[in-house]
């Protein structure tokens, strides 16, 4: 019994307490309304449990954990629903040589219209960070489909929007109003390489 408390509050220390059954019987319990921060623990904390590799999630684990880093999954685009292939958003590497931060950045874009991430929930006035589904253009130009980026919105400090984010609610709906459901769009949102979901795919610093 006292090693699994042990390895219990192990767990809950490293962010993942958000992630246990008892975390959301409590929230269930609190209301019947998903509360706008929802989207969080729900699938935005899954995504770096599953999709990022170890030193990513030491990172941002405990931040999640401490409601520092609050976040949404940014995949449906004013265009695209289910059809993941067909996302317009776009990520492209760009090395250090050609002007990028020490390592390599990612440039983030919203290229046309319909490329406008549209309905997650979350993502309209509460987070700070979205896992941005995008299409992968590595240094050579080439589309290798779409990866999860992980891309800071609003500052951790006093939550204004960042340069080239633009955000918000998406309006009144037929219900679940406690939910801030949004849109946001890029302009050249620059991150840094190590900022790509790398669990299982890896971008080295060449692109």
């Amino acid at each position: 019994t006292s090693n699994n408390t042990s390895s219990s509050a192990v767990n809950h220390l490293e962010g993942e307490i958000i992630a246990t059954p008892e975390f959301l019987t409590l929230v269930n319990a609190i209301s019947d309304d998903p509360f706008p921060t929802s989207l969080h623990w729900v699938m935005f904390v899954p995504n770096i449990l599953t999709l990022c590799d170890a030193e990513q999630q030491a990172q941002w684990l405990p931040l999640c954990r401490d409601w520092k880093m609050i976040g949404c999954y940014a995949q449906t685009e004013l265009g695209h629903g289910s059809n993941i292939r067909a996302l317009e958003t776009t990520a492209t590497f760009l090395k250090e040589s050609d002007g990028a931060a020490p390592g390599g950045e990612w440039v983030v874009n919203s290229p046309t219209l319909t490329s406008t991430k549209f309905w997650p929930g979350t993502l309209g006035k509460t987070a700070n960070h979205a896992m941005v589904i995008a299409r992968l253009i590595d240094g050579s130009g080439v589309d290798h489909g779409i990866h999860n980026f992980l891309v800071p919105l609003r500052s951790m400090e006093d939550h204004t929007l960042l340069p080239g984010v633009e955000t918000g609610d998406i309006g009144p709906k037929i219900g679940y109003n406690n939910m801030d459901n949004g849109f946001a769009r890029f302009e050249n949102v620059r991150i840094p390489r190590r900022n790509m979901a790398m669990r299982f795919a890896v971008v080295d610093e060449e692109g």
